[in-house]
This record gives C-alpha cells, sequence and structure tokens, in this order.
C-alpha cells in the first residue's frame, strides 16, 4: 500500500504535523481527506465555510483533516439547518 503524499512539499499533508501524517493510511476519514483535499493549497486553514451544507459532510471531512477552528455552514433548507444546529451544538 503506497502512502499518498507522505513527504511531497506542496500538498496539504505535508503542512500537518507527522503524529497526523503517519496515521493518515490507518484512519478512514483521513485518507478520505486526502483523496479529496490533496489538490488544496499547503497552509493552515483556520476558517470552514460550507456554503450548501446538507448534512454536513464535507464540514466533517474537513473538521477531521485541517482540525480547524471555526466553522460556518450556510444551507438554505430550514429543516437541513435545524439538524445541522443539533449536530454542530457546542462546536465552533
Amino acid at each position: 500500500m503506497r502512502i499518498p503524499y507522505i513527504n511531497e512539499p506542496g500538498t496539504p499533508l505535508s503542512s500537518l504535523p507527522w503524529g497526523r501524517r503517519i496515521r493518515v493510511p490507518f484512519v478512514r476519514e483521513l485518507r478520505r481527506g486526502q483523496r479529496q483535499f490533496r489538490r488544496f493549497p499547503p497552509d493552515s486553514f483556520h476558517s470552514i465555510l460550507d456554503i450548501g451544507a446538507c448534512e454536513g459532510e464535507f464540514t466533517d471531512l474537513a473538521r477531521a483533516y485541517f482540525q480547524s477552528e471555526t466553522h460556518w455552514l450556510v444551507e438554505a433548507d430550514p429543516e437541513l439547518a435545524k439538524k445541522l444546529e443539533v449536530k454542530y451544538r457546542g462546536i465552533p
């Protein structure tokens, strides 16, 4: 099994601490995050903006991968917005 982009400079994975980099092949959320975010610029992301959040799948994946501080979720459907509010209550 090839460990994707562990040492390749210029990828988001290269900006993660070594402890998290080593865990990528073994943690499903981190593997999925690596596939989704490998083309993002190598930087730390302090905020996540999820427009059309639906059930928060993108936010969950981004939170696991980037460990961001602030999350902004926008959802037009009031029923889904209530579910998101309950799901992320207490998370900044």
